[in-house]
């Protein structure tokens, strides 16, 4: 896959206040709330999603993310399908490409609209 844009600086040595959230917080062979595991139910999946996206939004520390934006912008930019980005689902990523898809519909049509009111 070809990157759109390339992600935000995950690590950060000079601080770790700046450092993604999700770097604490590694997957394995039996756990992994960004992407859930091959062989859990959706259920389980859909838990450990929610699991992750509390740790994005800080629910359970209070600390939010301080890639939050950066890290959703990068996954809607490049169309992430799967796991959580930015404290957001698959699905929720494409409800927020499907209203920033209209919202940019409904502004062309209106400037399509003002260019032939000026003419």
């Amino acid at each position: 896959m070809k990157l759109r844009t390339n992600s935000p600086r995950w690590f950060n040595d000079d601080n770790s206040d700046k450092e993604a959230k999700c770097t604490s917080f590694p997957g394995t062979r039996d756990y992994d709330p960004w992407f859930g595991t091959a062989d859990a139910t959706q259920a389980e999946d859909a838990q450990e999603m929610e699991e992750a996206k509390a740790i994005c939004h800080g629910s359970a520390d209070g600390r939010q993310c301080p890639l939050l934006a950066q890290c959703l912008e990068f996954a809607l930019i490049n169309n992430e399908r799967f796991g959580v980005w930015g404290g957001t689902t698959p699905e929720e990523r494409r409800q927020i490409r499907k209203v920033r898809r209209e919202g940019k519909a409904c502004r062309e049509a209106g400037d399509q609209d003002q260019s032939s009111r000026a003419a």
